[in-house]
């Protein structure tokens, strides 16, 4: 993965769909890979029989990392190629809220936790922000009340000078 600041570096114009450039890059990389993995060392049922998911744990790196429009993505992503054509199968004794559960739990629960975790790290980002924009502004007093102590140190200076040269003058007349 990238550093977390690389994706908020990158300009505008880098991203597809609202996610980094990099994010999505990263995605479609790792769910590549995924896919390859699965199809040649497992059963090419896309992680079915595997609880819990590969993807969710992706799912929730890339929200943690990237925010929640790239966490959303990668779910969605996820599920596309987790699901598409590959529902599970329907056990004529199961009724249609189960089998719907077992449908679209895991997507839900990705597409979710992608949200959750992304806003976390979103109003993280905003305060960090916050405490930057406070920094400089302290910054930025600092500069001023050192140069405001610059001068009066300076005038304290003149003083002392003035006022030793006075007493110095009026110690000579007596």
């Amino acid at each position: 993965m990238s550093e977390p600041g690389q994706a908020r570096a990158e300009s505008p114009e880098a991203a597809v769909l609202g996610v980094p450039r990099t994010a999505a890059t990263e995605i479609v990389v790792f769910f590549g890979a995924a896919l390859v993995v699965d199809a040649v060392l497992l059963d090419g049922a896309r992680f079915a029989g595997i609880d819990p998911h590969p993807f969710w744990l992706f799912v929730l790196v890339v929200a943690a990392f990237y925010g929640t429009s790239a966490g959303v993505f990668a779910a969605v992503l996820g599920t596309l190629l987790a699901f598409l054509g590959n529902l599970p199968q329907r056990n004529p004794l199961d009724n249609e809220s189960v089998y719907l559960l077992a449908v679209i739990g895991k997507p839900a629960l990705w597409l979710g936790s992608a949200v959750v975790i992304g806003e976390i790290r979103t109003r993280r980002e905003r305060v960090c922000e916050g405490h930057r924009q406070r920094a400089e502004e302290l910054q930025a007093q600092n500069e001023v009340l050192s140069a405001a102590n610059a001068e009066l140190e300076t005038s304290c200076d003149r003083l002392r000078k003035a006022a030793a040269g006075q007493i110095q003058t009026a110690l000579s007349l007596v």
